[in-house]
Protein backbone atom coordinates (compact mmCIF):
# COMPACT_ATOMS: atom_id res chain seq x y z
CA UNK A 1 0.00 0.00 0.00
CA UNK A 2 1.31 3.43 -0.88
CA UNK A 3 0.39 5.27 2.30
CA UNK A 4 1.21 8.61 0.67
CA UNK A 5 -2.05 8.18 -1.27
CA UNK A 6 -4.15 8.12 1.91
CA UNK A 7 -6.14 11.33 2.42
CA UNK A 8 -4.33 14.22 4.07
CA UNK A 9 -7.26 15.27 6.30
CA UNK A 10 -6.05 13.09 9.15
CA UNK A 11 -7.13 13.43 12.75
CA UNK A 12 -4.77 13.77 15.68
CA UNK A 13 -4.22 10.28 17.08
CA UNK A 14 -5.50 10.90 20.60
CA UNK A 15 -7.24 8.40 22.82
CA UNK A 16 -10.13 10.83 23.21
CA UNK A 17 -10.65 11.13 19.44
CA UNK A 18 -10.84 7.38 18.86
CA UNK A 19 -14.37 6.02 19.21
CA UNK A 20 -15.56 2.42 19.51
CA UNK A 21 -17.30 1.50 16.25
CA UNK A 22 -15.18 3.80 14.08
CA UNK A 23 -14.30 2.15 10.78
CA UNK A 24 -10.79 2.15 9.32
CA UNK A 25 -10.74 1.69 5.57
CA UNK A 26 -11.50 -0.05 3.37
CA UNK A 27 -8.28 0.22 1.43
CA UNK A 28 -6.95 -1.99 -1.33
CA UNK A 29 -3.53 -3.61 -1.65
CA UNK A 30 -2.20 -5.43 -4.71
CA UNK A 31 0.05 -8.34 -3.77
CA UNK A 32 2.29 -8.03 -6.80
CA UNK A 33 5.75 -9.49 -7.40
CA UNK A 34 7.54 -6.38 -6.11
CA UNK A 35 5.45 -6.35 -2.92
CA UNK A 36 6.40 -10.00 -2.23
CA UNK A 37 10.10 -9.37 -2.87
CA UNK A 38 10.06 -6.29 -0.64
CA UNK A 39 8.57 -8.30 2.25
CA UNK A 40 10.98 -11.20 1.65
CA UNK A 41 13.91 -8.79 1.93
CA UNK A 42 12.53 -7.14 5.08
CA UNK A 43 12.06 -10.44 6.95
CA UNK A 44 14.97 -12.29 5.31
CA UNK A 45 12.73 -15.12 4.13
CA UNK A 46 12.90 -15.99 0.44
CA UNK A 47 11.29 -19.42 0.64
CA UNK A 48 8.03 -18.46 -1.14
CA UNK A 49 10.06 -17.22 -4.11
CA UNK A 50 12.85 -19.80 -4.04
CA UNK A 51 13.61 -21.07 -7.52
CA UNK A 52 11.63 -18.44 -9.37
CA UNK A 53 8.43 -16.41 -9.11
CA UNK A 54 6.12 -16.96 -6.18
CA UNK A 55 2.57 -18.23 -6.65
CA UNK A 56 1.49 -17.49 -3.07
CA UNK A 57 2.88 -14.76 -0.84
CA UNK A 58 4.19 -15.04 2.73
CA UNK A 59 1.48 -15.88 5.25
CA UNK A 60 2.16 -12.72 7.30
CA UNK A 61 2.69 -10.28 4.43
CA UNK A 62 -0.54 -8.37 5.13
CA UNK A 63 -0.07 -8.12 8.92
CA UNK A 64 1.92 -4.84 8.86
CA UNK A 65 -0.74 -3.25 6.66
CA UNK A 66 -3.53 -4.37 9.01
CA UNK A 67 -1.65 -2.98 11.99
CA UNK A 68 -1.26 0.39 10.23
CA UNK A 69 -4.94 0.75 9.29
CA UNK A 70 -5.14 3.32 12.07
CA UNK A 71 -3.24 5.68 9.76
CA UNK A 72 -6.08 5.74 7.24
CA UNK A 73 -7.85 8.11 9.64
CA UNK A 74 -5.13 9.27 12.04
CA UNK A 75 -1.85 11.14 11.61
CA UNK A 76 1.04 8.77 12.42
CA UNK A 77 3.17 11.71 13.58
CA UNK A 78 0.78 12.24 16.51
CA UNK A 79 0.62 8.62 17.73
CA UNK A 80 1.79 7.43 21.13
CA UNK A 81 1.80 4.01 19.48
CA UNK A 82 2.96 1.67 22.23
CA UNK A 83 2.10 -1.76 20.87
CA UNK A 84 0.90 -4.09 23.64
CA UNK A 85 -0.57 -7.20 22.07
CA UNK A 86 -1.27 -8.63 18.65
CA UNK A 87 -3.25 -11.70 17.62
CA UNK A 88 -3.22 -13.00 14.04
CA UNK A 89 -5.24 -15.75 12.40
CA UNK A 90 -3.98 -16.81 8.96
CA UNK A 91 -6.94 -18.24 7.05
CA UNK A 92 -5.64 -18.40 3.47
CA UNK A 93 -2.48 -17.37 1.63
CA UNK A 94 -2.74 -14.35 -0.66
CA UNK A 95 -1.86 -15.14 -4.26
CA UNK A 96 0.67 -13.11 -6.17
CA UNK A 97 -1.18 -10.62 -8.35
CA UNK A 98 -4.27 -10.69 -6.13
CA UNK A 99 -6.11 -7.54 -5.05
CA UNK A 100 -6.86 -7.53 -1.32
CA UNK A 101 -9.31 -5.39 0.65
CA UNK A 102 -8.35 -4.36 4.20
CA UNK A 103 -10.86 -3.01 6.70
CA UNK A 104 -10.77 -2.46 10.45
CA UNK A 105 -12.77 -1.12 13.36
CA UNK A 106 -12.15 0.09 16.89
CA UNK A 107 -13.96 -2.49 19.03
CA UNK A 108 -12.98 -1.42 22.55
CA UNK A 109 -11.14 1.25 24.53
CA UNK A 110 -10.27 1.30 28.20
CA UNK A 111 -8.02 2.90 30.79
CA UNK A 112 -5.67 0.75 32.85
CA UNK A 113 -2.87 1.95 35.15
CA UNK A 114 -3.35 5.52 33.87
CA UNK A 115 -2.86 4.50 30.23
CA UNK A 116 -5.54 4.65 27.52
CA UNK A 117 -5.79 1.50 25.39
CA UNK A 118 -7.50 1.06 22.02
CA UNK A 119 -8.46 -2.36 20.59
CA UNK A 120 -8.69 -2.76 16.81
CA UNK A 121 -10.09 -5.70 14.85
CA UNK A 122 -9.19 -5.91 11.17
CA UNK A 123 -9.52 -8.32 8.28
CA UNK A 124 -8.03 -8.87 4.84
CA UNK A 125 -10.23 -10.42 2.15
CA UNK A 126 -9.54 -11.25 -1.46
CA UNK A 127 -11.19 -8.57 -3.60
CA UNK A 128 -11.47 -11.17 -6.34
CA UNK A 129 -13.18 -14.17 -4.74
CA UNK A 130 -14.06 -12.81 -1.28
CA UNK A 131 -12.18 -15.42 0.74
CA UNK A 132 -10.90 -14.42 4.16
CA UNK A 133 -7.10 -14.21 4.24
CA UNK A 134 -6.20 -12.79 7.66
CA UNK A 135 -7.98 -11.78 10.87
CA UNK A 136 -6.06 -9.42 13.12
CA UNK A 137 -6.55 -7.90 16.58
CA UNK A 138 -4.21 -5.34 18.11
CA UNK A 139 -4.16 -3.61 21.47
CA UNK A 140 -2.19 -0.39 21.67
CA UNK A 141 -1.60 2.33 24.22
CA UNK A 142 -3.06 5.52 22.75
CA UNK A 143 -2.58 7.76 25.78
CA UNK A 144 -0.09 7.94 28.63
CA UNK A 145 -0.66 10.44 31.43
CA UNK A 146 2.27 12.81 31.87
CA UNK A 147 3.08 11.65 35.40
CA UNK A 148 3.28 7.95 34.43
CA UNK A 149 6.81 6.54 34.28
CA UNK A 150 7.04 3.95 31.53
CA UNK A 151 8.78 0.61 32.27
CA UNK A 152 8.92 1.45 35.96
CA UNK A 153 8.15 -2.13 36.97
CA UNK A 154 4.90 -1.19 38.71
CA UNK A 155 2.76 -3.73 36.86
CA UNK A 156 1.70 -6.88 38.70
CA UNK A 157 3.92 -9.76 37.59
CA UNK A 158 2.13 -12.91 36.38
CA UNK A 159 2.83 -16.12 38.32
CA UNK A 160 4.58 -17.56 35.25
CA UNK A 161 6.75 -15.30 33.16
CA UNK A 162 9.62 -15.59 30.71
CA UNK A 163 12.74 -14.66 32.65
CA UNK A 164 15.54 -15.56 30.23
CA UNK A 165 16.92 -18.28 32.51
CA UNK A 166 17.45 -21.75 31.11
CA UNK A 167 17.19 -24.90 33.22
CA UNK A 168 20.69 -26.30 33.82
CA UNK A 169 19.55 -29.92 34.13
CA UNK A 170 19.00 -30.43 30.38
CA UNK A 171 20.28 -29.28 27.01
CA UNK A 172 18.10 -27.16 24.73
CA UNK A 173 16.22 -29.17 22.10
CA UNK A 174 17.16 -28.39 18.47
CA UNK A 175 13.49 -27.61 17.68
CA UNK A 176 10.06 -27.83 19.27
CA UNK A 177 8.19 -31.14 19.30
CA UNK A 178 5.14 -32.20 21.37
CA UNK A 179 7.10 -34.69 23.50
CA UNK A 180 9.39 -32.07 25.05
CA UNK A 181 9.35 -32.11 28.85
CA UNK A 182 7.69 -28.97 30.27
CA UNK A 183 10.21 -26.18 30.74
CA UNK A 184 12.65 -27.49 28.13
CA UNK A 185 14.02 -24.65 26.00
CA UNK A 186 14.24 -25.14 22.26
CA UNK A 187 16.31 -23.33 19.70
CA UNK A 188 14.60 -21.16 17.12
CA UNK A 189 15.97 -19.62 13.93
CA UNK A 190 18.65 -16.95 14.27
CA UNK A 191 18.46 -13.90 12.04
CA UNK A 192 20.52 -10.74 11.97
CA UNK A 193 18.55 -7.70 10.90
CA UNK A 194 20.09 -4.74 9.14
CA UNK A 195 18.80 -1.17 9.25
CA UNK A 196 17.81 -1.21 5.58
CA UNK A 197 15.59 -4.25 6.20
CA UNK A 198 14.00 -2.52 9.21
CA UNK A 199 13.40 0.63 7.15
CA UNK A 200 11.67 -1.36 4.38
CA UNK A 201 9.50 -3.21 6.89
Amino acid sequence: MDWSLVGKDLKEATFEAMEVGERLGPIEVVVDDHYVKQFAFAVDDYEPIAGGKAVSAHAAILVPELLRLLNVNYDPDTEVGLHQREEVWIESLPRVGERVTLVGEFVDKFVKREKGYIVTDATAHSAQDGRLLVRHRSIEVARVDEDVVMAAGTAVKPPRAVNGEYPDDRDPAPAYHPDLAPGTPFLGPTKYLHQNQISVF
